[in-house]
């Protein structure tokens, strides 16, 4: 099993001064379209995340026969989002996983649960400063 190890990221939040958040760079790819971008990792999520530009790049579309989803979050936050499927690349391993593709600009790229945590165990290591993706 391969495992690849990421350092956590130091953010400064006004309300509880530095904040190490699991951030790291993954490519997401789609077809011959490849995406360089730092992600989230929000074990809370259920889905993986994109925004709409974030989605257009690696040529996602939106059809008139698909059925539109609504995704919410904390508070009153609804995030109208399309199932589509891509190729992330964490480290050096690519796996092929269901994102939701938001149809709105304001949302952060989160990794959640669905199909990568299947496919990885995630361990955040809080105290060494790390998150530690090992193959399954």
């Amino acid at each position: 099993m391969k495992e690849v190890q990421f350092k956590t990221k130091k953010e400064i939040s006004d309300i509880f001064g530095p904040i190490w958040r699991p951030v790291i760079p993954v490519k997401l790819r789609n077809q011959d379209n490849a995406l360089s971008c730092e992600v989230l990792v929000d074990s809370g999520a259920d889905v993986t995340l994109v925004p709409k530009r974030v989605g257009v790049y690696p040529g996602f579309t939106l059809t008139d026969e698909e059925e539109i989803k609504e995704l919410y979050g904390i508070g009153e936050g609804i995030a109208p989002f399309l199932i589509r499927e891509i190729f992330i690349t964490i480290g050096d391993i690519e796996k092929k996983i269901r994102v939701g593709w938001a149809l709105i600009e304001e949302i952060p790229i989160l990794l959640g649960r669905l199909d990568l945590f299947s496919l990885f165990d995630i361990n955040f290591k809080q105290r060494d400063g790390v998150v530690v993706f090992t193959e399954r």
